[in-house]
């Protein structure tokens, strides 16, 4: 059974927008995460304390 080209350019497009769907939301979470005033270490908005010198943040 042969499927029509159409059907997996349609199926190839989807897969590729969903890839840059979720790579897009990992960018987003990473421009949220946070500087510590210390060392400089990016740390996630919830810390409260910086994951590399334990400085409160």
């Amino acid at each position: 059974m042969d499927m029509p080209l159409s059907f997996i350019i349609i199926v190839v497009v989807v897969a590729i927008i969903l890839i840059a769907a979720t790579t897009g939301n990992r960018r987003r979470a990473d421009a949220q995460s946070r500087l510590c005033p210390s060392c400089g270490c990016t740390h996630p908005p919830f810390a409260q304390f910086c994951p590399r010198c334990g400085k409160q943040v």
